[in-house]
């Protein structure tokens, strides 16, 4: 079939709905890409609303990269590397590491938070011999 008046043949549109669990937006993987920026972000204690506007990018595109619901190409992580005042080097020194040091304050905040005060006593002598 053809369409008369500019004499193409017409195509047919397949249109398709996506549903949440296609939609890279709804989806979270968390790389270890996204746990550096974030790392780097709170190294120079910056909120998120600070980032995007040191980055030019909006307050839900930096939520959205640092909860892997936005795939990033290299030169989207070179640009907020560089507008956190970091070199690339740097960024690529924490992908390099098993661990990182954010990371595991985090999550020792979280298991103190749940310790009985005896148990947070013995942490707190730990700690401060060191």
């Amino acid at each position: 079939m053809k369409d008369i008046i500019r004499n193409k043949p017409i195509r047919k549109i397949i249109r398709r709905v996506l549903t949440n669990n296609d939609r890279r937006s709804y989806q979270r993987i968390i790389t270890k890409e996204v746990r550096v920026l974030k790392a780097l972000r709170r190294m120079v204690k910056l909120s998120q609303d600070q980032a995007s506007s040191i980055c030019g990018y909006s307050r839900a595109t930096i939520s959205h990269i640092e909860n892997g619901r936005i795939e990033i190409p290299l030169s989207r992580i070179r640009h907020i590397v560089l507008s956190y005042g970091f070199e690339f080097k740097k960024f690529e020194e924490l992908m390099r590491k098993e661990f990182l040091r954010d990371e595991v304050i985090e999550s020792c905040n979280e298991r103190m938070l749940k310790l009985s005060e005896d148990k947070l006593k013995l942490v707190q002598s730990i700690l401060g011999n060191i």
